[in-house]
């Protein structure tokens, strides 16, 4: 097995005074809890491989740029409102002028500009502002591609951007040297105490130790949450496609139990009120354009050849197979402290705790 470049190992824990985070892998031995059926980060599955990355995230920002454009509305109708209507605003453009010994009312330029400027430029610079924010994601989602594992060759791909060669970057790396870890902390308000967790994927950098070369980052809702996501990885990578789920775009419905998990309520306490906030914040829309970029970018994917003819499937011949070392820590967990109900988050470091001494090569003997 290849060696391990990362200063952490299975089991490792650590505790903090807001937090604590927990090591999956290096050697992604089996945890013990129970895997994710499906998530909306699993954007595509085969016999050979699956997709995990997408547009995740977008939720929030959609939102944001949502909330601009209806401001951007808001400032030509409040306008509107308080010259009294469109009548009223043309009024604004015209004074009042003695000509001939009679007032008539002369269009004003200054004013005329100032007040077409006043109605239109507000919007139009918030719209200008809503088209970089999309051209700048759209370009951040275009730079990486999803990690893509394949079982057959136990083998991960990872991307980057090279920001000098302004390409991207994609390598190859053993399943059982990529780095997972999950992570919970909660931060104390005069609202109560609140809590996330997330789940990070990542391989180590062969120019920086300890560093990351490509890493993955999702959210979860809590601590076990985000290592039955892994554990769903981790259970294709090991058992095979037929014991996860179906990728399934995120969904209204989806969100919606998401939300009730995370706030520990039953969805029929989902009232009214959370649907119409959700209605006009801007949730919908977000929600399609997550399942739009994700589209995008599985489509961008297969325009890499390379990548294309890494992921397609190899003869059963070929399969690469689990290590020795693996295979040594996953037997002594389930004979040792699974069985006692426990999971990797009780077991603390492997490689401490039970050490992998690797078997010499047998030698064969020489028949005189």
């Amino acid at each position: 097995m290849t060696p391990h470049n990362f200063p952490f190992f299975a089991g490792q824990l650590t505790d903090k005074t807001f937090g604590s985070s927990l090591v999956l892998s290096p050697v992604p031995v089996h945890t013990n809890i129970p895997p994710l059926g499906t998530h909306d980060i699993l954007v595509k599955k085969t016999d050979s491989y699956i997709e995990v990355g997408g547009a995740g995230g977008m939720i929030f920002q959609t939102q944001q740029m949502w909330l601009l454009f209806l401001i951007s509305l808001g400032i030509p109708i409040g306008l509107l409102w308080s010259f009294g209507g469109v009548f009223g605003l043309i009024d604004a453009f015209y004074r009042e002028q003695k000509i001939n010994g009679v007032w008539v009312d002369v269009l004003d330029p200054l004013q005329a500009f100032g007040g077409i400027g006043g109605f239109f430029l507000p919007m139009l610079a918030l719209w200008f502002i809503l088209y970089k924010v999309h051209r700048h994601a759209r370009k951040m989602l275009t730079q990486t591609l999803p990690v893509r594992f394949h079982r057959q060759r136990r083998e991960v791909m990872f991307s980057r951007w090279n920001n000098e060669k302004k390409c991207t970057e994609y390598r190859f790396f053993p399943w059982e040297t990529v780095c997972a870890m999950v992570g919970q902390s909660s931060a104390m308000s005069t609202g109560g105490v609140f809590t996330s967790a997330s789940l990070m994927i990542g391989i180590n950098s062969d120019e920086k130790h300890g560093h990351f070369w490509s890493a993955l980052q999702t959210g979860a809702i809590t601590k076990i949450h985000a290592a039955s996501l892994w554990e769903m990885i981790r259970t294709y990578m090991e058992d095979g496609p037929e014991y996860i789920g179906e990728p399934s775009p995120l969904t209204y419905q989806g969100l919606k139990q998401q939300h009730c998990e995370a706030y520990n309520i039953d969805e029929q306490d989902f009232g009214a009120l959370h649907h119409f906030w959700w209605a006009i914040n801007g949730t919908w829309l977000g929600i399609w354009r997550i399942n739009h970029e994700t589209k995008k970018m599985k489509q961008h994917a297969e325009t890499f050849e390379d990548i294309v003819a890494w992921s397609n499937p190899i003869p059963e011949s070929q399969w690469a197979r689990p290590s020795d070392e693996l295979n040594h820590y996953n037997d002594i967990l389930d004979r040792i402290e699974y069985g006692y109900g426990r999971t990797l988050l009780d077991v603390g470091d492997i490689r401490v705790k039970y050490p992998y001494q690797p078997q010499p090569a047998q030698s064969k003997s020489v028949i005189q």
